[in-house]
Order: C-alpha cells, then structure tokens, then sequence
C-alpha cells in the first residue's frame, strides 16, 4: 500500500477528541477569516489553502506577523525585516508574511498535493519524519484525535517520550475546516 493511502486510511480513522471542539472550532474560525490570504498563497504554490493555514497554525500560531517557516518575527520592533534565526535558519528578509509563506512552501514542495493522503505526507514531510522515524504518530498531524498518545519533540532533536502536545494537529483542524468547505459548496448548489 502506498503511504499516500496509509495516512489516508489514518486520517478516516482517527476520532477527534470531543473536548477539543471549543479549540478546533476557534482556530478554524480564525483560519477561515483569513482564507483569501491563505488563497494567494494556493494561487502562487498550488498548495491547498486549508492545507497552508493549518501549516501557519502549527508554525507561527496564525499570527501573520511572524515568519511562516516558524514562528520567527518577521519585523524588529523598528521596522526592520529580519531574517529567521531558529530552524529553518537564514530565511528572508521578506517584505510581507505573503512572501515569506510562499518562500518556504515552494522550497518544500514535494509534487502534487492532489489527494488527502499527498497534502498528510506533505505536512508531515514539512514537519520533519522524526516521529516517522521512531515509529511514533506525529503530534503536528495526529494531536487532538485518537491516535495521538504522546511523545514530543521539545526542541530540535530533542524528543520526549512523556511530554504532550497540547497543540492541535493539522488532521482535526482539516476534519473541522474540510467539513466546513463541503457545507459551504453544497449551499452554493442549491440556494
């Protein structure tokens, strides 16, 4: 089986836990306010835009003054675009978060996202296959849904089989954003 197939078989699998949907529910409102900016991006990397928000959540918390890649300010206190200093190091200076998002997806673009399966090995290739590696679900995909028991990186290289995720992963957040896209185009069809 292709491991395309194998994150999608994960994905319809996995449950969202149920106490998380106040959370879900808020970042997946905030990445829909911002969608049109999640969309030019899609329009520049051919990445899915709920894709790249639930990228940007994971990365830099949704704050669009912060470097995509990770959370880095993009901006010093007078104005001055920075480079990011933490990994991935040296990225910019960039002129907007547009650029810097559109930088570092089209660096990391791996072919096309054409199924569920592609977009989930993409996050988790964006992420790094640590987890992978050690046979241990990922937190950036699975925290938040059944199939996510803990284990974490708490810095680079650094891995901590008793520490938590307490972030949520890109699969309940898409369970949540693609449920809401579906709604939205059956509406569309019969007004």
């Amino acid at each position: 089986m292709p491991i395309t197939d194998e994150y999608e078989e994960k994905y319809h699998k996995a449950e969202v836990n149920s106490l998380l949907s106040p959370q879900i529910k808020a970042v997946c409102g905030k990445i829909l306010v911002n969608k049109k900016r999640y969309q030019e991006v899609e329009l520049k990397t051919n990445i899915p835009w709920y894709l790249i928000g639930c990228i940007h959540y994971r990365e830099s918390s949704l704050d669009f003054d912060r470097h995509f890649a990770n959370g880095d300010p993009l901006f010093s206190w007078n104005g001055k675009a920075l480079k990011t200093i933490h990994e991935p190091k040296d990225l910019g200076p960039y002129k907007c978060w547009q650029d810097s998002a559109i930088d570092i997806l089209s660096k990391k673009k791996y072919g096309k996202l054409e199924t569920l399966g592609d977009q989930l090995l993409f996050a988790e290739k964006y992420n790094g296959f640590g987890y992978y590696k050690k046979g241990v679900m990922s937190p950036y995909l699975w925290a938040g849904t059944s199939l996510y028991s803990g284990g974490k990186y708490v810095k680079d290289g650094v891995y901590d089989p008793k520490s938590f995720d307490k972030q949520l992963g890109v699969v309940c957040l898409l369970k949540c954003l693609l449920a809401f896209d579906q709604s939205t185009k059956r509406k569309d069809q019969n007004p």
